[in-house]
């Protein structure tokens, strides 16, 4: 082998051994993308779940000031006594101080539950873009990163839906593993709005990317559950 073949060869090792290292890096950037999405995604989880709490306990609040108002007949000022507006006086000023401590609760949660949103997609793209770059990236590596949880391969969002996006013919079903069934035999399926009071169940051809709009409330009684990449 001349000398020439000899240069040629070793350059070739050259950058084939480039080519790897940099192959090596752009994985473990988006690793480090992937834990720093994850944590972001599991603070705006937690948050979340708080500001549904304090909606929650604010609401359990009102409730027993707002049955005394009615009781009292607050409602008709005409009717009350010097007395009885004094009281229900009381009553009112309650009642706009924890309506106005539940608006700042909506909101907060509502901000919460859109990054949420946008992080799960992040988080999912980055996931998506590993598996695709990187084939040596373990399934086990994977399920230590954390992140949103993929069960039955559908990510499930509580107290949400898409809005007014179905297929048409929603039906009943007995547990949101069957409304996946349904999604699963329809081939333009991409995710379903499950209501776990009454088992209404409806198919969407929209997921969070797509669709136009997402309804999302604390008190909101559907779960939205969309179909993994």
């Amino acid at each position: 082998m001349d000398i020439r073949c000899s240069v040629l060869i070793a350059f070739w090792f050259v950058l084939i051994g480039q080519s790897v290292a940099k192959a090596e890096d752009v994985c473990r950037q988006m690793q480090d993308q992937l834990r720093s999405s994850q944590e972001k995604l599991e603070t705006a989880k937690q948050n979340n779940a708080l500001h549904q709490k304090e909606v929650d306990q604010i609401k359990s609040m009102m409730a027993p000031v707002e049955a005394a108002y009615h009781q009292n007949n607050c409602a008709n000022k005409d009717e009350l006594t010097w007395q009885k507006a004094q009281i229900c006086v009381r009553y009112w000023d309650s009642l706009n101080d924890h309506r106005h401590k539940l608006d700042l609760a909506m909101a907060d949660f509502s901000y919460w539950n859109r990054q949420w949103n946008s992080l799960d997609q992040d988080t999912d793209w980055i996931r998506y873009r590993l598996n695709q770059q990187c084939p040596g990236w373990s399934q086990q590596e994977q399920s230590a990163s954390g992140g949103s949880a993929c069960t039955g391969g559908y990510r499930r969002f509580p107290n949400m839906a898409t809005d007014k996006e179905n297929i048409p013919g929603g039906t009943r079903v007995k547990s949101p593993q069957a409304c996946m069934a349904l999604c699963n035999a329809n081939a333009d399926c991409l995710s379903v709005d499950y209501n776990p009071k009454y088992g209404s169940c409806f198919l969407s051809d929209k997921n969070r990317m797509t669709a136009a709009k997402m309804i999302a409330e604390p008190d909101y009684p559907y779960d939205y559950y969309e179909k993994c990449r």
